[in-house]
């Protein structure tokens, strides 16, 4: 795992090497002059990397984790956040259900996880392997949702989350409790305080204060 800087020439000017070599990079995300990686193996990373000298980047901090691996990350820059969607992993590095991890990143050298909270309950799958694509995040009113399964009951769901500092994540509500109102949502889009769900053959609008379903058009 590497890191290479390229000037606006597209010259090399920096790099660095042989990051978590025994890990494999899940995503990558630039704050600033701040990227962080997220890992994925039999210890999970989350990797601060300096780059406010493009000509001698460094890792500023690391977090390690065991139980958890991100596949997308996002940032709340002005609360000094980090939101990760991922999975539970176990001993053996196999990935299960999944889940919403808050770090405080406000100094990159001293990474802490606030809070790791699962999207549906036990036994949770995500219901598009595109997950960042699927997942619909607001970091200026600290929101956000994704469509998901839980695999024991069945029942398919866009869950919609509210975050902070101080309580973590709580569940504002579920979109598509009942096969009326879902069938494969794969985007959420906020709009004017509007949610708009979009699936392969309709977009179905919600308020974004009671999640009640406002009006939908089909596609085909």
């Amino acid at each position: 795992n590497n890191i290479y800087v390229l000037n606006s020439e597209m010259h090399l000017v920096g790099s660095l090497e042989d990051l978590a070599p025994e890990e494999s990079i899940r995503s990558l995300l630039y704050v600033d002059h701040t990227a962080y990686l997220s890992t994925f193996g039999q210890t999970s990373e989350l990797l601060a990397i300096d780059l406010s000298n493009p000509t001698k980047p460094v890792q500023a901090g690391k977090w390690e984790a065991s139980d958890f691996s991100a596949e997308s990350l996002y940032p709340v820059s002005q609360d000094g956040l980090l939101v990760g969607v991922g999975r539970s992993t176990d001993s053996s590095g196999a990935e299960n259900e999944l889940k919403l991890c808050l770090w405080d990143v406000s100094n990159p050298r001293d990474m802490k996880k606030l809070f790791v909270s699962p999207i549906t309950g036990n036994g949770s799958d995500a219901e598009t392997p595109d997950i960042y694509g699927a997942t619909l995040f607001d970091g200026i009113h600290h929101q956000i949702g994704i469509p998901a399964y839980n695999l024991d009951s069945g029942m398919k769901t866009y869950s919609m989350f509210s975050f902070d500092r101080q309580t973590g994540f709580q569940l504002s509500g579920n979109i598509g409790n009942d096969t009326e109102t879902f069938e494969q949502i794969q985007r959420g889009i906020l709009i004017n305080n509007v949610w708009y769900m979009c699936s392969p053959d309709k977009i179905v609008r919600y308020s974004a204060d009671t999640l009640q379903q406002k009006d939908s058009i089909k596609l085909i």
